[in-house]
């Protein structure tokens, strides 16, 4: 039995572990996760930037980041915890995804570039392999040939010894 069964959102959550503490027990921290696991994105994104709507409609901003993010990153596996708390909590997130959408952008122009040079590889390869193919037939050939006229020489001298010996 969790402490935390009563509590149905993330922002009764938060008030919860604002006013008592964060419990370590096993069975209220596998609650806070899904108490986290069955709020809305929205509503995490609202708590993560320090809303909270008090009676006179304005947002709440104390404690209330440091309260999500101290429940996240007990409930949560770390790279999601700091995927989130950077998303909400850094300076800059804005121009960290532009850098981060640029870096992409470069990575997959240089995988096409790899891939492209890649190809034009396999096929100098293939290019390479066939200029040594055709020149070992070429030198076949030219010693053939080369016998070839070797042996008509020969005849060539016999029939004169033959024609020369007769006369």
């Amino acid at each position: 039995m969790s402490k935390y069964d009563n509590i149905t959102t993330a922002a009764d959550l938060i008030s919860e572990v604002r006013a008592n503490g964060l419990s370590t027990a096993t069975e209220d921290i596998v609650r806070a996760q899904d108490i986290l696991g069955r709020s809305t994105v929205e509503e995490i994104d609202f708590l993560a930037q320090g809303g909270e709507i008090n009676d006179s409609g304005k947002p709440k901003k104390e404690y209330i980041q440091k309260v999500l993010f101290q429940i996240v990153f007990a409930c949560l596996d770390r790279e999601r915890a700091v995927a989130l708390y950077n998303k909400h909590v850094t300076r800059y997130p804005a121009q960290l995804e532009e850098a981060q959408g640029k870096l992409r952008q470069e990575i997959q122009e240089h995988n096409r570039t790899k891939d492209y040079l890649d190809i034009e590889s396999r096929m100098h390869k293939t290019a390479e392999d066939e200029r040594v193919a055709l020149k070992e037939n070429y030198t076949k050939l030219l010693e053939a040939h080369q016998a070839a006229e070797a042996e008509i020489l020969q005849l060539k001298a016999k029939l004169y010894d033959m024609m020369t010996a007769g006369a």
